[in-house]
């Protein structure tokens, strides 16, 4: 899972010489790389834009930190088959 800031890769596509060529990923707008998780379908970002949750065709999910990168936790096993989509609420209740 990788997360992207789409300004800097407009920023880059129109003026690509400006860069320093020892950076390709932050070139292209490249903020964090989030650890693999197996077989990706679903991922969604809470209200605040703080977290995101991940699942896929394992039974798992896993909860990162959007700005930092760290996977916080991981309910394993927690559906009895694969997990197509998942969401948060709309709102945030804090």
């Amino acid at each position: 899972v990788q997360l992207f800031d789409v300004n800097r890769m407009r920023r880059f596509a129109s003026c690509p010489s400006v860069y320093n060529n020892n950076d390709t990923a932050r070139k292209g707008g490249l903020v964090h790389r989030y650890s693999d998780f197996h077989e990706l379908t679903s991922l969604h970002v809470n209200a605040d834009d703080s977290r995101f949750l991940v699942s896929g065709y394992a039974r798992d999910v896993a909860l990162y930190d959007l700005a930092t990168g760290i996977q916080l936790a991981t309910l394993a096993n927690c559906h009895s088959q694969h997990i197509n989509v998942l969401k948060f609420s709309h709102s945030n209740p804090f």
